[in-house]
Order: C-alpha cells, then sequence, then structure tokens
C-alpha cells in the first residue's frame, strides 16, 4: 500500500511531469545512445525447396538416405538488404511495413538478440556511439520487447513486474548522480512496479494472474503491455518496441505511444517502434517514419517529409486512407499508382534528397561519447539466484497438478521404484536370509510380505512333507555343519523336513494357513482394484 501511495504521489501531475521531474534530477547523469548503421544487411541459408510433396514414410526414409551422401543444398535468402541510418536520440521512430518486411529482424539485429552463424550472415557496420561491439553491456542499456508475450501464467501482474525490476537495478547505470536526487530515486526504486502498473493502465489488474490460453487470466491486450512493463525498468537508453498495437485498442495504443514520446523528449531517449497499421493521431506522434518491404528500405527520414517523397514518385494518398494505411501498401501490386517493385523503390530512396541528407548528418556530427561499461548482470548471483528460486517455488506451489506430477514417477521410474519396492517383498520373505535369521525387529514384515505364504507352501511341499517316511523330507542330511547342528538343539542328526521348518520356518502343517492367508490378499488386491476403477477417473468432467 505503501508502494502504491509512493506511484500516486509522483504520477499526481501526470506521465510528462513525472518524466521532467526525472529530467530536472537526473538529466545530465543519463547518456544518450545513438545508432548508426552502414549498409548493414542480414542473410541466411534456407533448404532449397525442389517440389511440394505430403511426407510419408517412404519420403522421409528416402530423404535421410540422401542426405548420407549428398549435402543439402541451399540458397542465400536475403532478410534484409543494405540499408544506412541513424536513429538520434530524443527521437521516436516509427518502422512500418507488412508482415515479413524485415521489421522484427532489423529489431533483433539493433537489440544484440541475433547470434551469427555459418547460416546467418550480419553484413556491414552498426554502431552505438561509435562503438562496434557492445558485448554483453548492450543488454544493459537497450531493451527489446518481442511480438510474443512469455509469461508464467500463474503469477499475478505485479509479481511479474516486481521480479522484473529486481533483476534490473539502475544504481549502477547512475553511479554519477548528484546527492540531492538520491531520494527521488529511492522513491522510484521502491514503487517501480507500481509506476509501471500505473503508466500502462494495470493498476486495476495488479492482483490478477496473467494467464495464459489453458489459464484465465488478464486480456491479451492488458497481457501485452506487461510484456512492455517488463522492459520499461532501469533507465534504459533505447527501447524497441515490436509490434506492441496487438491486442490494444487505439485509445490505449495512443496512450502509451504518447508516454514514450514524453520519455524520449524529457530523457533524450532512443525510441523505435514497429506498429502495423496505426491511427493518424498515433502516427503524428513519430518524428522520423522508417519503411521496409520484402528487406528494402523505402524510406527513412522525418515524418513531415514522408508523403511530400512519394507524392513525388507519383503516389497520392486517397482522402479516405489514413497516411500510415497508405504507406504500407506502398511496394504491393495493388496499390493504385506507379508500378514500381521494392527494389526500384529502394533504388530511388537512395538516390533522393532526403537520404542524403540523413549522409550528410552522420559525416557532419561526431559520435558520441561511449557508453560507460558496466556488469553484465544488475544483480549480484546470490540475489540473483534467491530471486530465480523464490520465483520458482511460487509457481510451483500454485500449479497444484503440476507439482503433482512431478511427484507422481513416470513409467520408467515407476517400474524401477515398483522394483525397489518389491525387494523389500524378496528380502523378508524367510529365504535370503532364512526365516530364523531376521532381527527381531524385522520380524513383522515377514509376517505379513505376501510372497512369504505362497513361498511357504511351495518349499514344504517339496521339501518339508514327511508324511509316509519315503519323501524326499524325511531324508537324513549328511555333511551337516556344526552351526546348523547346534543351532537346531545339539542334534546329532536332522532330516530335510527339520532343517527346512527350523531355519526358513516353512512348516509342512501350515500349508492350510498359508493358502487361506495367499488367498486373502488375492481378495484384498482384487478389492482395492476395484474402487480404484469405480471412483479414480484422470478424465476431466
Amino acid at each position: 500500500m505503501q508502494q502504491a501511495g509512493q506511484a500516486d504521489d509522483l504520477l499526481a501531475q501526470g506521465t510528462a511531469a513525472y518524466h521532467s521531474k526525472i529530467k530536472d534530477e537526473v538529466g545530465g547523469v543519463l547518456p544518450p545512445l545513438e545508432i548508426r548503421f552502414t549498409d548493414l544487411a542480414l542473410s541466411a541459408d534456407v533448404p532449397l525447396m525442389t517440389r511440394q510433396e505430403l511426407p510419408t514414410l517412404m519420403s522421409d526414409v528416402t530423404s535421410m538416405v540422401r542426405g548420407l551422401y549428398q549435402p543439402s543444398r541451399t540458397v542465400r535468402k536475403d532478410i534484409l538488404h543494405p540499408m544506412t541510418g541513424t536513429l538520434t536520440p530524443g527521437t521516436m521512430t516509427l518502422v512500418l511495413g507488412q508482415p515479413r518486411s524485415g521489421k522484427s529482424s532489423f529489431f533483433k539485429l539493433l537489440s544484440g538478440q541475433v547470434k551469427t552463424t555459418k547460416s546467418l550472415r550480419m553484413d556491414g557496420q552498426l554502431t552505438y556511439n561509435g562503438v562496434s561491439d557492445m558485448g554483453p553491456h548492450l543488454a544493459r542499456w537497450t531493451s527489446y520487447v518481442a511480438q510474443r508475450d512469455v509469461h508464467y501464467p500463474t503469477l499475478t501482474v505485479h509479481e511479474t513486474l516486481s521480479f522484473a525490476s529486481r533483476c534490473v537495478t539502475s544504481r549502477e547505470q547512475l553511479a554519477a548522480v548528484p546527492e540531492h536526487a538520491t531520494p527521488l530515486l529511492a522513491s522510484i526504486e521502491a514503487a517501480a512496479p507500481d509506476l509501471v502498473a500505473r503508466q500502462l493502465g494495470l493498476a486495476h489488474c495488479k492482483d490478477t494472474v496473467v494467464g495464459n490460453s489453458m489459464l484465465r487470466g488478464v486480456s491479451g491486450g492488458e497481457r501485452k503491455r506487461v510484456t512492455m512493463g517488463e522492459m520499461e525498468f532501469g533507465f534504459k537508453r533505447a527501447s524497441f518496441l515490436d509490434e506492441i498495437s496487438t491486442g490494444l485498442d487505439a485509445a490505449a495504443t495512443f496512450d502509451i505511444v504518447s508516454a514514450q514520446k514524453s520519455l524520449a523528449t524529457s530523457l533524450q531517449k532512443t525510441v523505435v517502434i514497429a506498429l502495423l497499421q496505426p491511427a493518424q493521431d498515433v502516427f503524428d506522434l513519430f518524428d522520423n517514419v522508417l519503411l521496409l518491404h520484402d528487406g528494402y528500405t523505402l524510406y527513412h527520414g522525418p515524418r513531415d517529409a514522408c508523403m511530400p517523397y512519394f507524392e513525388a514518385l507519383g503516389y497520392s494518398c486517397p482522402p479516405h486512407r489514413d497516411v500510415p494505411d497508405f504507406l504500407v501498401d506502398i511496394g504491393s501490386p495493388d496499390l493504385d499508382g506507379p508500378s514500381l517493385s521494392a527494389r526500384e523503390l529502394a533504388s530511388a530512396f537512395l538516390s533522393s534528397s532526403v537520404h542524403a541528407a540523413m549522409l550528410a548528418r552522420m559525416q557532419q556530427t561526431p559520435s558520441l561519447p561511449p557508453l560507460a561499461p558496466i556488469a553484465p548482470f544488475a544483480e549480484p548471483f546470490l540475489s540473483s539466484t534467491m530471486a530465480i528460486a523464490l520465483r520458482q517455488l511460487r509457481v510451483y506451489l500454485r500449479n497444484a497438478e503440476l507439482l503433482l506430477a512431478y511427484c507422481l514417477p513416470d513409467v520408467d521410474l515407476a517400474g524401477l521404484v515398483g522394483f525397489l519396492f518389491n525387494s523389500i517383498f524378496m528380502l523378508f520373505m524367510g529365504f535370503a536370509p532364512p526365516a530364523s535369521q531376521i532381527p527381531s525387529g524385522f520380524r513383522w514384515l515377514y509376517s505379513v510380505v505376501p510372497p512369504k505364504f505362497s513361498m511357504a507352501i511351495l518349499a514344504a511341499e517339496t521339501f518339508a512333507k514327511c508324511t509316509e517316511g519315503h519323501e524326499l523330507g524325511c531324508k537324513t542330511l549328511a555333511h551337516v555343519p556344526p552351526s546348523v547342528l547346534q543351532a537346531m538343539g545339539n542334534a546329532s542328526s536332522i532330516t530335510l523336513q527339520e532343517y527346512v521348518e527350523g531355519v526358513y520356518e516353512m512348516k509342512y502343517d501350515d500349508a492350510s494357513t498359508n493358502t487361506l492367508a495367499t488367498l486373502g490378499w488375492i481378495a484384498i488386491i482384487l478389492v482395492l482394484n476395484a474402487i480404484a476403477l469405480r471412483f479414480v477417473n484422470h478424465q476431466k468432467k
């Protein structure tokens, strides 16, 4: 409740005033981040599909055998064609493009999410304040909001944001903060989850579980805002938000983009947002526009110069259409206007005055000072381990079905446990060790284990039967060890019947009792099976 009160006080005059207060206190401490890319390109080797066929057992086997002696044929696919530009601090750039135009790949490149391999290659140069390789430090200065929302469904919104806040502290990034700003930063750090929840419109559902397709929780739009909120901690200097309007209405999208605009302007933050079809009022909030189509850059420059540039190429936006909706369709064959391909439009932009002006600014403006190196992780090892352990414990305790599944064995483990459990029966059935040598504290196990009774029936019938004088049990044993004779009462000789009944306690006269006990155990097990079949049902009703 105290943290919620602090959040209300900090946001009492609105988000813009809150950002302005941070600027006045620590604005000079937060370093700006400028991103420049020159001939940046991304390509991948993809398998060459010769023909389309339905997968069958024979086709899979044939493909497997062919792969043993014939290397797979691949073709180089350009995901992003060479592009040059800059993303400056204090501005907000809108990335437009149809699906599969390369927006997500561009965002992953900027945020360091792409790991190049033999089949995935990045060309060109990408720098952050003039530094080309930020290494693990890049994640501390930038944030990337992916399209997919991946959360623990059993955690509440507040718990999810609190964990993200704990993992991303800002103390090291604000090492040079003036002393008079310490109380403000302490209040922000204490109320960080509530601050983010209120700015993203999640205060009313902060105690609701996030949920997923199997567990009812917050709505899809609220879940998207939770994903954004996780990346808002730590005073990041650049944010890359990919398709954040999915599941949001126009009003919510406008409020969120307005907050990002205020953050970029007040704290000189570099903000890049990808939207599919934003409304006109949302489009007007951006400073720059980057238009992609099939990996080609059709335009990258000021928003105000966007439509005049395309009108000069012969494209005119109809009165009934929003400008961003019209821009997304440029390059498509269905759009009315010049029949220019994406390659031709990209070539035209490289020859334009807008692109020339951007190159001139990049050449005339020196790079900003490099960002100070900081530790790749915000929390110490023990603190991070404790935070993760507590979160996982909370997840397990709130998912009773999953916890029960973890506690119960699977088929392989059940066979092993069953074998070990059955070894107890085998150990105390009176054969090895013999019944007479079982310690007194374990005699009760010998008296109740089910295999003992059937074993006694078979052994007594075979070795301890001596009713007519010529059976095997009547035979006198030869070469009997003295210890056995001493255990049998210092007898001079013993028969096989006396040995079996004295050492193993498997008596022929107890055959009836052992038979009844065996039948009793069978009856008990059948009754338990019947009860289980009647009342235990794992199918959902």
